[in-house]
């Protein structure tokens, strides 16, 4: 773990989530209609404190690159972290399911958790023109490619054949299409942006005091709160 950014421990919470929850539960839970004191969610808040207890001591000096970098040094076994982190792999030179491999975290299996990549034009622009032709560069074919192929993120066109990649990527272009897909918390996309800073803020917490029942107490009333502001 390396979570001196603390969306990387918030990441790791999403994941037990899910995996109590699955793809239904965690929809109802993100639109308010399971509460975050639901016997499910309790279960894996305590499944994410039993992880807490195993990970690296040195977690909070890391960051997120930082602690992939221990797997590829064969210095631990294993981090749970997003698709971008593939390209750390590929940047040591390792070879999909020969130097590493990867697995759905635990309890996931069938659901997807999409993160998406958005490049913008922003209004008032100074150089409107070349912003323009950098991203046709980037939705083109041969940007997709270019571009995913080095992330470890699938294209979001769908003219874009997985023989064109690695096994990692046709992997997870599989799952994309067949599995559930779910919409991340920890990074905004599936509940407000004052949601995600509280549930930030309170992981933040969760890790120093490891009480299960106020951290419990406290996302109930982010989600009353948040649930009242829409």
């Amino acid at each position: 773990m390396g979570d001196s950014g603390v969306w990387t421990s918030t990441c790791l919470l999403e994941n037990c989530l899910l995996a109590s929850l699955h793809a239904s539960g965690w929809n109802g839970l993100c639109s308010n209609q399971i509460r975050w004191d639901d016997p499910r969610v309790v279960a894996a808040v305590r499944s994410y404190k039993q992880l807490l207890e195993i990970e690296n001591p040195d977690h909070a000096a890391l960051s997120w690159d930082q602690a992939i970098a221990k797997v590829v040094e064969g210095k631990c076994a294993f981090s749970v972290m997003g698709d971008w982190a593939y390209g750390e792999f590929k940047k040591a030179n390792l070879k999909d399911n020969e130097d590493f491999g990867w697995v759905n975290f635990p309890g996931t299996e069938g659901s997807f958790i999409m993160v998406g990549d958005g490049f913008t034009l922003a209004t008032g622009a100074p150089h409107k023109s070349e912003t323009l032709q950098w991203l046709k560069v980037l939705g083109s074919k041969e940007g997709q490619l270019a571009f995913n192929k080095i992330k470890g993120s699938i294209p979001v066109r769908t003219d874009v054949s997985p023989k064109e990649f690695g096994a990692y990527h046709q992997w997870s272009m599989n799952s994309f299409a067949h599995d559930s897909i779910v919409r991340s918390v920890f990074e905004g996309e599936a509940t407000s942006p004052a949601f995600q800073q509280a549930l930030n803020d309170a992981v933040s917490a969760f890790s120093a005091d490891r009480n299960v029942d106020r951290f419990v107490k406290t996302i109930v009333s982010a989600a009353v709160e948040n649930a009242s502001s829409d």
